[in-house]
């Protein structure tokens, strides 16, 4: 299943500079089923420390979720 993706110039040339093994290693580790998911959302504005606090919750969510994923296909991911 194919995926469109739209990325920036500076991504592009950041990808272009990596050799193939480390591109298959990041794909992998986007998400298993190939699936978007939303973790967290917010009001971004005129509040400077929204990152800070909320890409660690991101991360924990995504790791929950992984979690389930393993849990329900019986397979470590």
């Amino acid at each position: 299943m194919a995926w469109n993706v739209e990325y920036t110039d500076e991504f592009e040339q950041w990808w272009n500079s990596l050799d193939e093994q480390e591109q298959e290693e990041i794909d992998r580790k986007v998400h298993p089923r190939r699936s978007a998911i939303l973790l967290v959302g917010g009001d971004k504005t005129g509040d400077a420390g929204w990152y800070d606090r909320y890409v660690p919750v991101a991360d924990d969510l995504f790791d929950k979720h992984l979690q389930e994923l393993e849990e329900s296909d019986g397979e470590k991911l």
